[in-house]
């Protein structure tokens, strides 16, 4: 497994915060507190609606 080749939120390296929206958080390891951000590999938008601060 390189780096970015996890597809599993696992490494982070996909790690995204985002504004505003729903989301579903996929991923194994991250706390409730960490869900500020979103796993692209793994979470999805449930809404219409996402918001990413790139």
């Amino acid at each position: 497994m390189t780096e970015t080749s996890c597809c599993a939120g696992l490494c982070r390296t996909c790690k995204v915060r985002y504004l505003q929206g729903a989301v579903e958080h996929n991923d194994c390891i991250m706390s409730d507190e960490e869900k500020t951000v979103l796993t692209a590999c793994v979470s999805r938008a449930p809404g219409k609606l996402l918001v990413l601060d790139l």
